[in-house]
């Protein structure tokens, strides 16, 4: 199933569906656009790892909006907003959300530290929402990490924001681009079965830099190398990536 499916798919059903962009992968970028047809879906980036000439062609074709993640995003900002774009951070500090409104971002992510996928282990989401709409009341909010059922929707809307993100809940969908099996291991799996480490990126590349690791279902792999990753084997150095 195309990653466009799934984006288009959230898109129709009132959200806003995001192709992501991956390590900046342009090739990649177009296949999926290319699936989207008529339907609204914008882009997520992966700052650190994008150039400035992803980015221009990302915005080139006039997504509803694009979604910086994990970086810097003076620069990038500027050009979606060149553009036309809207803009979304994805923020997991309050200095992250002051550094992102200064570039000029339209939209806030705050993410906590109970979101599965990347990012830094530090603070969870009530106390980062609390602190971000305190200090940028004005400054579109949303939610990301950890929301399971309306209970928790509902208690972020009471904190201001304006609506919530769902990652790993629209992961478990028919349209999300995964095997059968990778969602069957989540479903089973509970919060206590998952680690956060970095170790599956020094393992399979690309490294990620500091403060960020990534949340993953345990396995022998992470149980054997989470407190030696310096001598963690990688793909690469067994011809494989």
């Amino acid at each position: 199933m195309p990653a466009a499916s799934c984006a288009s798919a959230v898109s129709a059903a009132g959200g806003l569906g995001l192709i992501g962009g991956g390590y900046g992968d342009a090739r990649w970028i177009d296949e999926q656009w290319a699936l989207v047809g008529d339907n609204r879906v914008g882009v997520g980036v992966i700052t650190w790892a994008s150039s400035m000439a992803v980015v221009h062609h990302v915005v080139a074709k006039r997504p509803a909006a694009v979604w910086l993640s994990f970086g810097d995003p003076a620069e990038a900002i500027w050009a979606i907003h060149a553009a036309g774009c809207v803009s979304i951070c994805q923020v997991s500090s309050l200095e992250e959300a002051q550094t992102a409104v200064r570039a000029g971002a339209n939209v806030l992510v705050a993410q906590g530290s109970d979101a599965g996928g990347h990012g830094p282990n530090d603070v969870a989401l009530p106390a980062l929402v609390s602190s971000i709409s305190r200090v940028l009341p004005n400054v579109p909010l949303v939610a990301a990490g950890g929301l399971n059922d309306r209970f928790d929707y509902e208690r972020m809307r009471s904190l201001e924001c304006r609506g919530g993100c769902a990652g790993h809940g629209v992961l478990l969908t028919t349209e999300a681009l995964d095997v059968p099996a990778a969602k069957q291991q989540l479903i089973a799996s509970t919060a206590d079965d998952t680690i956060r480490s970095t170790v599956y990126d020094i393992v399979r590349g690309p490294e990620w830099p500091s403060p960020y690791s990534g949340r993953s279902v345990q396995t022998d792999v992470t149980r054997r190398w989470r407190n030696d990753v310096d001598e963690a084997p990688t793909l690469a150095r067994f011809g494989a990536g």
